[in-house]
């Protein structure tokens, strides 16, 4: 019985399948992008209740992410990239097997929810190039797996949790550039000590550039803290 669907890599490739049809397979991994879709999102995929890894990235998807698919409770990683889809993360499927969710370049607008603080076994979240807005949710000691969190790109603000410094001492990749987050470089960022990549350029960040950057955070491969408010 098939398990496994992989179109990835066919940029001519135009699926138009029925929103009728019931696939008699209980699929574990689809790739359909790059490619083109018609009609949207794949209903076809509401009866995959097996499916561990989807990837629909650059699929010409458009519109509200549907519903059905926070009922994917096995998905492990979801690629929704480059598309244009809109609405909230909060219809986004966020389980207690979620490793990787791939939603940038996209329509997305609202806040990150809280909820995203639940999913402890996530690895990696790129939202970047959304229309996200508010703060980054203070509960992010929680995700003590996280190796990537790319915000960059989107309409986030305030100032930076301390919950930061707390995620994983094995986060690897920082990237909040061209947001419009404020205040000081928080002192509990010393503590990701296995950081490659610390770009927070583009905000409104003040104050003195700190010692520990250089002192502590000694994997640090690129540094960006250009156009801000540094003195």
């Amino acid at each position: 019985m098939l398990q496994r669907l992989d179109t990835t890599g066919n940029h001519q490739l135009l699926i138009n399948i029925s929103d009728e049809w019931f696939p008699p397979f209980q699929l574990k991994s689809v790739g359909l992008g790059p490619c083109k879709t018609v009609n949207g999102f794949p209903e076809w995929l509401q009866n995959q209740r097996k499916l561990e890894q989807l990837v629909l990235s650059n699929a010409s998807l458009y519109g509200l992410v549907p519903t059905w698919l926070r009922n994917m409770s096995m998905l492990s990683a979801l690629d929704l990239s480059h598309n244009k889809l809109i609405g909230s993360l909060i219809n986004l499927p966020f389980s207690e097997y979620t490793r990787e969710l791939s939603l940038q370049d996209n329509l997305f607008n609202g806040s990150i929810p809280r909820s995203v603080c639940r999913v402890t076994s996530l690895v990696i979240l790129d939202v970047s190039s959304n229309r996200l807005s508010g703060n980054i949710p203070d509960c992010l000691e929680n995700l003590q797996h996280m190796t990537m969190l790319i915000l960059s790109s989107n309409g986030l603000f305030g100032v930076l949790p301390s919950s930061l410094g707390s995620i994983n001492s094995s986060l690897r990749w920082l990237k909040l550039n061209d947001n419009n987050f404020n205040g000081q470089i928080p002192q509990d960022l010393r503590k990701l000590r296995n950081l490659e990549v610390l770009d927070l350029g583009n905000n409104e960040f003040s104050g003195n550039i700190p010692k520990w950057i250089g002192d502590k955070l000694s994997e640090l491969r690129i540094l960006r803290l250009h156009k801000n408010n540094f003195t």
